[in-house]
């Protein structure tokens, strides 16, 4: 009973120093919304990396930094200046009332604005918070390290509230006999469905969501090397998932790729096997807003809800997040250099970060990457179809890569495509478009599926030569957001490049005997 009788007591001080009403009920209602809202943000972050849900800048402190910094000083100010304060009206009260009566009004009227202005701040930042952090998203499926496509796959999503991890299925959707779980009690969810058969329709669907029952067909059974498929390649998408419209809502270059592509292969009545992004899908690794316009956007159409899909990790997963751990909440894999092989294709996905120097600009192949791509390759040198997916390019501008944005990779790369019969070397990193072929490998990168740079890239090199050594150059141009569609089938392998315009912008052929 004490506190209360304290607060009663304060209530009547203030009451006889006549203040408004609305004064005395500020001066207990904002502490405690201030103190709520600190709580409220202690609390999520406990729960995860720290959560500024604003787009990083590339040096400096962002927005929701700033917020955060600004409303928490503030309600250190004001235990700072309500301590002093209050001393002072215990001295000055006893020689000068009158004095004491004016400077207590006005510093309970200067607190309360502090006040006020810190949970107001707070209150802001809290909103914004929760708008990017809780909510419900997917399915998106994908292919753990060790799955093999034809007879497992990994259900994720996301939810608003901590769930359970329950997954139902079967094959047919009115008859979702089989369920699969994990012991996962959160909002990041990853099921794999195992021992499922070679090439099969499944249905599935979530519990506790209403995403629906969504479907996926089962890769080829292993050693098929005759099976006809498509599937779709794109790069860099961070900049075209509408982050850039949150403060240029006028922007017309904020193209949903996945809705591009669900509307050109259902008009063609391709239905895609799977897909593969080469590296950024977000902005940072801890910006909560990019990751919930992903995830959304990969659900548009049921891109990835019906179609698995794989990522060659980015520099942009790794920014402010070098260990990538909210990369690791949102998909199953634990190694981002790891491969698939569906029928008679072999993809393997490079991971080039260096994580023992922590740096992503001006980085060499990493050892020890080189060293289990090469094993890799050599333990499926019998795939027809060979492709190696990852974010940076080892030609860019029609120059060898030796530093810089790219990072000295040219060497390693050529090397392994080189020895190993490396097909198709698919990148991004730099958001225009590039083609060549060099020793029997085709290098693209396409990192358009980001591109909102229109009619500002501009070649630097010769259009013949990529380099000094030969090798033919194709170049974009002003080209517009796009993505690579690749039909396979048992001795050919067609890469299309289509742009959201509706065209398409370069076909190439790979035969195989």
């Amino acid at each position: 009973m004490k506190p209360i009788a304290a607060l009663k007591k304060v209530y009547q001080e203030l009451s006889e120093f006549k203040f408004p009403r609305v004064w005395i009920i500020l001066f207990f209602i904002v502490p405690i919304v201030g103190l709520v809202n600190l709580i409220v943000f202690l609390s999520i972050t406990g729960q995860q990396t720290l959560v500024w849900p604003y787009e990083y800048p590339e040096n400096g402190i962002t927005l929701g930094m700033v917020l955060f910094i600004l409303g928490f000083s503030i309600f250190s100010i004001d235990i700072a200046i309500g301590g002093i304060a209050m001393y002072i009206f215990h001295k000055t009260g006893k020689i000068f009332p009158r004095i004491r009566f004016d400077f207590e009004k006005l510093s309970m009227k200067f607190i309360g604005i502090l006040l006020i202005a810190g949970s107001v701040t707070l209150s802001y930042f809290n909103v914004t918070l929760f708008h990017y952090t809780y909510y419900d998203a997917g399915p998106y499926l994908t292919w753990d390290n060790d799955q093999a496509t034809s007879d497992a796959i990994t259900v994720c999503w996301h939810s608003a509230l901590p769930q359970g991890s329950v997954v139902e299925y079967g094959t047919t959707p009115d008859n979702l006999d089989q369920y699969a779980a994990t012991d996962e009690f959160g909002r990041y969810h990853k099921v794999p469905l195992e021992d499922l058969n070679p090439s099969t329709r499944y249905y599935y669907r979530v519990n506790n969501q209403n995403f629906g029952i969504k479907s996926f067909l089962t890769g080829p059974a292993e050693g098929t090397f005759d099976a006809e498929f498509s599937f779709i390649m794109y790069a860099d998408p961070r900049t075209n998932n509408g982050i850039n419209a949150i403060t240029d809502p006028d922007d017309p270059h904020q193209e949903n790729l996945p809705d591009y592509i669900m509307d050109r292969t259902i008009t063609d009545g391709t239905d895609i096997a799977f897909s593969v992004i080469a590296g950024d899908i977000v902005g940072t690794g801890p910006s909560y807003d990019s990751w919930s316009l992903w995830l959304n956007d990969i659900s548009t159409k049921d891109f990835a809800s019906n179609h698995s899909h794989v990522v060659a990790i980015g520099n942009h997963e790794h920014h402010d997040d070098p260990q990538i751990i909210n990369m690791h909440k949102y998909y199953p894999q634990t190694d981002y250099t790891y491969s698939i092989t569906y029928g008679q294709m072999y993809i393997l996905m490079l991971d080039l970060y260096d994580y023992e120097a922590g740096e992503w600009k001006d980085v060499n192949f990493p050892q020890d990457v080189k060293d289990k791509a090469a094993s890799e390759l050599a333990a499926h040198s019998h795939y027809p179809f060979k492709i190696i997916s990852a974010h940076q390019s080892p030609i860019n501008y029609g120059e060898f890569s030796t530093g810089g944005h790219h990072g000295n990779i040219s060497t390693e790369v050529f090397d392994l495509c080189d020895t190993y019969d490396v097909d198709f070397y698919f990148c991004g990193h730099s958001h225009h478009y590039e083609v060549w072929n060099y020793t029997d490998t085709v290098y693209m990168m396409a990192g358009i599926g980001g591109n909102t740079n229109r009619k500002t890239w501009n070649y630097a090199g010769e259009s013949t030569d990529v380099t000094d050594n030969g090798g033919t150059h194709l170049d974009s141009g002003e080209w517009e957001s796009g993505w690579i569609q690749v039909d396979v089938t048992a001795d050919q392998m067609n890469i299309e490049t289509y742009l959201v315009n509706g065209t398409i912008a370069s076909s190439i052929t790979i035969e195989k005997n």
